[in-house]
C-alpha cells in the first residue's frame, strides 16, 4: 500500500498543473531547389535563417524544439541527403549543444517522393532516429513518436509511411493517445489537415478525408487543442470548430512553414471567400495569416494556461511577437456548465411542453438539479428515445453529462 500511494503521489507531481514549460515550433527550413543559388542557400538548406531560429530557441531557453519537417531540400541520392542532412544538423549545432532536445519530423522532400524512392527512409533512421531524445517511444517502423515532457505529450506523426501517403500511423496515435495523459497534448507533422490556400496534397485531401477526420477526433477526444504543420511557405492561424462546440473549446490548426523555404502565395480557403468554409461538418476559419516572413513558435505552458506566439523576421537576427493566443484545459479552464446559460438551451419549448404531460419539468431547475430526475432524462436523450424523430448529437448529450457531473449548478 505505501508503494501503490507513493506512486500515486510521483504521478501526480510529475502532471502537476502548476509546472511550467516551454518549447519553440518550427519547420521548412529547406533550400528553394536542389540548385538553388539563393545566398542564404548551402547545400539544400537555408542555413541563414535555419541558424538565426537555432540561436533563438537557445535565447528562448526551450526546454525542446519541435521541427515540422522539409529540413533539407531533399532526396537525389543516399549520399546527397545524408549530407544535406548533416548541413541542417550544423545549423542546429547551438540548440544540441545547449542540450536542447530536437524532435523532427519528416517532410515529402526528406521522404523521397520527389524522386519516387524509398531509400530515403533508411537515410533518415541512420542519420536523425540516434539523435532524438531517448525518452521518445517510435513506432513500430521507427519514423512517428510520442514524447512527454513533465505537463506536455507531443506526437510527431510522419505522414509517409504508411501505403497511402499524407496519412498517419492511426493505430500508432491510439495507443500514444490511451490511458493517463498530461493535461496538454499537442501533436505535429508536415502537412496540413485543412487546406490554407496553397498546397492541395494534405492530410485531408479526398478522398481519404475520412482519415483526417479520425486523427483530429483522435486528438480532440485525448483534449488536444492544437496541430503544428508546415509545407506551406507563410503563417496561418486556423481555427477549426464542429457544431455544438464552444469557442473557448476549438482546436487550433497553426501552419508555420517560415524557417528558410521560398515564401509561397495563399489563395482563399475555398473559391468563395478567403476568412471562413465548411468542410465535412468542421467550420475553419482564418484567424490570422502573415505572408513573406520567416519566424517561429513559441509555446508556454503555466499551470492550466497555454500561450502560443509566433514571432517574425523583421531584420537579420531579430524576431518579434506578430501573433499571441492563450487557452486553457482542465476543470478549471471555464466556468462550471451551468443550467440557465448550457443546459437550458437544450431543450426545444416542443421538448418542454412535450415532456410536461409526463410530470418531467425540463425547464424547471428545482425539478432537473435532483440528480435522479437529470439521469432519467439523460439516459433517454442518450439512448435516442427522446427527442422522437430527432436524436441529439453526441455534442449535446455530453453536454448535459458534463451539467450532472459537474454538480448540477443553477
Amino acid at each position: 500500500m505505501k508503494r501503490l500511494l507513493v506512486l500515486v503521489l510521483l504521478t501526480a507531481a510529475a502532471f502537476s498543473p502548476a509546472q511550467k514549460l516551454r518549447f519553440v515550433v518550427a519547420g521548412d527550413g529547406r533550400a528553394a531547389s536542389s540548385t538553388s543559388t539563393r545566398s542564404m542557400d548551402k547545400n539544400g538548406v537555408n542555413t541563414v535563417i535555419t541558424g538565426e531560429i537555432a540561436s533563438a530557441v537557445v535565447k528562448e531557453r526551450a526546454k525542446f524544439l519541435l521541427w515540422t519537417g522539409d529540413l533539407v531540400y531533399g532526396y537525389t541520392d543516399d549520399g546527397k541527403l545524408e549530407s544535406q542532412l548533416k548541413t541542417w544538423l550544423d545549423a542546429m549545432s547551438p540548440v544540441y549543444k545547449a542540450g536542447i532536445k530536437v524532435l523532427p519530423t519528416r517532410g515529402n522532400h526528406e521522404a523521397g517522393r520527389e524522386h519516387n524512392t524509398t531509400d530515403a527512409t533508411e537515410v533518415w533512421k541512420r542519420i536523425m532516429n540516434p539523435l532524438l531524445p531517448r525518452e521518445a517511444k517510435k513506432d513500430d517502423l521507427g519514423l512517428s513518436f510520442t514524447y512527454t515532457d513533465g505537463p506536455v505529450q507531443v506526437l510527431g506523426l510522419d505522414l509517409y509511411s504508411q501505403p497511402v501517403w499524407e496519412t498517419p500511423n492511426q493505430a500508432f496515435v491510439d495507443r500514444a493517445l490511451a490511458g493517463t495523459r498530461p493535461p496538454f497534448v499537442f501533436a505535429f507533422a508536415h502537412e496540413e489537415m485543412f487546406f490554407t490556400g496553397s498546397h492541395k496534397d494534405y492530410i485531408g485531401t479526398k478522398p481519404h478525408n475520412e482519415v483526417r477526420n479520425m486523427l483530429l477526433n483522435s486528438l480532440m477526444r485525448a483534449g488536444s487543442r492544437v496541430y503544428f504543420c508546415g509545407h506551406d511557405h507563410y503563417y496561418d492561424h486556423m481555427i477549426v470548430t464542429k457544431e455544438g462546440q464552444k469557442p473557448e473549446d476549438a482546436f487550433h490548426q497553426l501552419t508555420a512553414g517560415t524557417a528558410g523555404a521560398t515564401f509561397y502565395e495563399p489563395t482563399a480557403y475555398d473559391d468563395k471567400n478567403g476568412t471562413s468554409t465548411k468542410e465535412d461538418g468542421w467550420t475553419v476559419t482564418r484567424d490570422k495569416a502573415f505572408l513573406h516572413t520567416y519566424g517561429y513558435s513559441v509555446v508556454d505552458i503555466d499551470g492550466n494556461s497555454c500561450t502560443i506566439t509566433f514571432k517574425g523576421r523583421v531584420s537579420p537576427g531579430e524576431y518579434v511577437p506578430m501573433e499571441r493566443f492563450t487557452f486553457k484545459v482542465g476543470a478549471s479552464a471555464r466556468a462550471a456548465t451551468s443550467f440557465k446559460a448550457d443546459v437550458l438551451p437544450l431543450f426545444t419549448a416542443q421538448d418542454i411542453e412535450c415532456m410536461r404531460r409526463y410530470q418531467v419539468r425540463l425547464d424547471d431547475y428545482s425539478y432537473m438539479k435532483v440528480k435522479a430526475h437529470a439521469d432519467q432524462v439523460l439516459g433517454v436523450v442518450k439512448n435516442g428515445t427522446m427527442p422522437p424523430n430527432h436524436p441529439w448529437p453526441a455534442s449535446k448529450v455530453e453536454l448535459l453529462k458534463q451539467w450532472i457531473d459537474g454538480g448540477l449548478q443553477p
